[in-house]
Formats: C-alpha cells, structure tokens, sequence
C-alpha cells in the first residue's frame, strides 16, 4: 500500500541449531516479485525504476491518509 520498493535478504545455509532459509527477494512499488532467490548462496543483481514508484504514488496516494498526529 505504501508503494515502495523493497529489497530483502536473508541466510542461507545452517550455524548451530539454526537453519536459514535464504529466499531474499525485490519486490516492486506494485507489490510484483522482480527477483526472488532460492535456499541457494547467490547473488540478486535487479535494475530498478524509481520513477515507476512515484507514478504509482501519484495515481495511488495512500501516504496522503496517514495520520502524523499519531507519530509522536
């Protein structure tokens, strides 16, 4: 809702009694799946548009109905 683009990662691989799952991902202001990774050790390389976000914003405003009274 916020149309941002969001880039995140994660381990793979086991230390001690943890086990990671890897699968970072990039995903658009849309909500859309750009690049996903699987429980593999690799590297995302993903071009990204920032003028595509501020179009959406523009058409979808929802940062416009936060509420910043509460923010404090």
């Amino acid at each position: 809702q916020n149309s941002t683009i969001i880039a995140m990662c994660n381990r793979v691989g086991a230390e001690g009694d943890m086990d990671f799952s890897g699968e970072s991902i990039v995903v658009d202001a849309n909500g859309n799946v750009l690049a996903k990774a699987d429980d593999k050790e690799q590297i995302l390389y993903v071009d990204i548009e920032l003028k595509a976000a501020s179009a959406i914003r523009a058409v979808q405003p929802y940062t416009q109905l936060r509420r910043t009274e509460f923010y404090e």
